[in-house]
C-alpha cells in the first residue's frame, strides 16, 4: 500500500490486544485503513501474551457491562472470519468463605443483572471439581458463560482478516509523533515516512503515555508476572473439563487459574504487579519472592500439581489511578482517540473495544456512555 499519495481515513498505531481489534473493525466498516505496530504480530513485549486470559461476563467488574454485552458475539464473527478459535467456553467458578468480599459481591450482582449462576456448598461442588482444593465451608459459584481467550490467536486473527478486507499493516516501525494538521492527523515513523489519515487510533499499550506526554497525571507502567505449575496428569485439567478458577488469597490479593493448553502445566497468577517500570527498560527476568503468591494458590487450593513453576513470564500493563480504561477523545483533540491503560482488566472485551473505536474514529461518537472512561480526566493542562 502506497502511502506517500494516500490520506487515510484512519491510521491505527499499535496493533495489540485493542488495536487489532480496532484494525479489523474499521476495516469491516469498508475504511481505507493502515495499522502500525513497531513489533511483530501477536508479540508478549507488553500486556497480550502469556498464552489465555479469562473471559467471564460484567459480576466481577459491573462497569463493563456494556462492553461485555456484545464482546462474545464479535469474539464469535472474528473466530468464524479468521478461522481461528480463539474462546473455550470452559465454565468459570469462584469459591471462598460465606463473608468472603468477592464472593458476596458476584451472588448479590448477579442478582441485580440476572446473570444465571449456580451456588453449591463445597461438599457438592467437589464431585464436578476433583482438582480444586474447597474448604468445608465455602462457597463454590459456577457462572456457565465464563471461560478463556487465546490472546496470541485474536490478536493474528484479527489483523489477518482486517488485511483480508483491504487494511494496510506496518510491522518493525515506532511511531515518533502525532500531530494535527488541518483536517489531517500526521503520524511520523522512525525511518522518515509519515502517514496521513483523517483520524488516528492510539492503542500503543504502555508506550502511550511515551508517545502522548501529559495524557495521564499518575498512570503508571508495571510488571506483571504469569506462572505455570507442573502437573501430574493433563488428563482433569483439560479445557473441556477444566474450569477457570478465582479465588481471594488472605490478603486480599486475586488469585485466579486456566486449564492446561500444553498438556504439561496449568497457569497460576495473581492480579497484582511487581513494580514500576519504563516500556523500554522492561526487567522479563523474575525473582523468586515474585511468585510467593502463586506457589500458595498452587499448593492450597490445586490437586495434583507441583509446588513450584516450571515456567514463567513477564509483561506489563499500563494502569490508571482509578483503575479504569482511557477510552475516547485525546485531551484537546479532534481527531485522535485513545484506548489504554485498562489496569489488568481488558483482554475480555477488546472486541467490544475495537468496535468502539470505530465507531468513534468514523462517526465520531458511540451509543455507548464512555464518559466514566474519558481520556481527559487524568490529562494535564498545556502549558502556553
Amino acid at each position: 500500500m502506497h502511502m506517500s499519495n494516500s490520506t487515510f481515513d484512519s491510521v491505527v498505531v499499535g496493533l495489540g490486544s485493542m488495536g487489532s481489534m480496532a484494525l479489523w473493525r474499521l476495516a469491516g466498516r469498508g475504511a481505507h485503513v493502515i495499522g502500525v505496530e513497531q513489533f511483530g504480530i501477536g508479540h508478549d513485549f507488553s500486556a497480550a501474551g502469556g498464552e489465555s486470559r479469562q473471559f467471564r461476563d460484567c459480576l466481577q467488574e459491573p462497569e463493563f457491562r456494556g462492553l461485555l454485552r456484545s464482546s462474545r458475539t464479535l469474539l464469535k464473527e472474528l473466530e468464524r472470519e479468521s478461522g481461528r478459535r480463539m474462546l473455550w467456553e470452559t465454565g468459570g467458578v469462584t469459591f471462598g468463605a460465606p463473608d468472603d468480599p468477592l464472593v458476596r459481591t458476584i451472588v448479590q450482582r448477579a442478582d441485580e443483572e440476572g446473570v444465571e449462576i449456580v451456588v453449591r456448598p463445597a461438599g457438592e461442588a467437589s464431585r464436578d471439581h476433583p482438582m480444586l482444593c474447597f474448604a468445608p465451608d465455602d462457597v463454590v459459584i459456577s457462572e456457565r458463560a465464563s471461560g478463556i481467550v487465546r490472546p496470541e490467536a485474536a490478536i493474528v486473527g484479527a489483523v489477518e482478516a482486517a488485511r483480508t478486507k483491504g487494511a494496510g499493516v506496518i510491522t518493525g516501525r515506532r511511531v515518533r509523533e502525532l500531530r494535527e494538521d488541518d483536517d489531517v492527523v500526521l503520524v511520523s515513523l522512525d525511518d522518515g515516512s509519515v502517514i496521513r489519515a483523517r483520524t488516528a487510533v492510539v492503542t500503543a499499550g504502555p508506550w502511550a503515555f511515551e508517545l502522548m506526554p501529559g495524557l495521564a497525571s499518575g498512570a503508571t507502567v508495571e510488571r506483571v508476572l504469569l506462572t505455570w505449575y507442573p502437573i501430574v496428569d493433563e488428563t482433569p485439567f483439560l479445557p473441556t473439563v477444566f474450569p477457570t478458577w478465582t479465588k481471594l488469597l488472605p490478603d486480599g490479593v486475586r488469585a485466579f487459574g486456566v486449564p492446561t493448553f500444553d498438556n504439561a502445566s496449568v497457569k497460576v497468577a495473581t492480579i497484582e504487579s511487581f513494580g514500576v517500570t519504563a516500556p523500554d527498560q522492561l526487567d522479563r527476568t523474575p525473582r523468586i519472592e515474585e511468585w510467593t503468591r502463586t506457589n500458595y494458590a498452587a499448593q492450597n487450593f490445586l490437586r495434583g500439581v507441583g509446588t513450584h513453576p516450571v515456567r514463567t513470564s513477564v509483561h506489563m500493563e499500563g494502569f490508571t489511578p482509578d483503575g479504569q480504561p482511557l477510552i475516547g477523545k485525546a485531551p484537546s483533540s479532534d481527531r485522535i482517540f485513545v484506548a489504554c491503560g485498562f489496569s489488568g482488566k481488558g483482554f475480555k472485551m477488546t472486541t467490544s473495544v475495537g468496535e468502539l473505536l470505530a465507531q468513534l474514529a468514523l462517526d465520531g461518537g458511540s451509543d455507548l456512555d464512555t464518559a466514566a472512561w474519558s481520556p481527559s480526566r487524568f490529562a494535564v493542562p498545556r502549558v502556553g
